[in-house]
């Protein structure tokens, strides 16, 4: 007999027995807060809408930027962040400079956003429409240019994720 929905796992320890107490990803199931199954479901809910590989799932939006910081950027490396990007996101990245991390902060246009992409951008980070004033990025024309000199291009896509799909332009 075949469960019609997905079980909820609401536990925070697993017992392990061989290959029953590993994720798909191949992760022992310890804990919760490291890996779950539920958490997987709904993981490969979101990169089916998005069109992905896979995804990950974080407690908060700040969680997953520390994350994309914390794996992407070290001393020597450039981020370009619209500057009215949400205040967090810039105040965490400025943080990061005592780390020798150099933060471009551009006014949120596509032209200032090109303007500010050089050799030295490691990494490009946009919202799909800036947080608080929503303005909208021209994801794509970014995208054109962070290829051009091999930055990654990251879009915090909050506001419109079953609209635009980041993935689909190249993000």
């Amino acid at each position: 007999m075949e469960p019609l929905h997905e079980p909820v796992y609401i536990t925070v320890a697993f017992a392990q027995y061989g290959e029953a107490g590993k994720s798909d990803r191949g992760f022992d199931l310890k804990y919760s807060r490291e890996e779950n199954p539920t958490v997987r479901i709904l993981e490969g809910e979101l990169s089916t809408l998005e069109c992905g590989r896979d995804a990950l799932t974080f407690n908060s939006g700040m969680a997953a930027i520390s994350c994309l910081y914390l794996s992407q950027l070290s001393a020597g490396k450039e981020v370009v962040l619209p500057m009215e990007a949400y205040g967090t996101t810039i105040q965490l990245a400025e943080e990061l400079g005592k780390f020798g991390v150099r933060v471009k902060l551009a006014y949120p246009s596509a032209e200032s956003l090109v303007e500010a992409i050089d050799e030295g951008t490691s990494l490009v980070l946009v919202e799909t429409m800036t947080n608080p004033t929503l303005k909208v990025i021209d994801v794509p024309e970014v995208v054109k240019r962070a290829g051009e000199v091999g930055a990654r291009v990251v879009v915090d896509n909050t506001f419109s994720p079953l609209v635009f799909r980041p993935l689909e332009v190249g993000a």
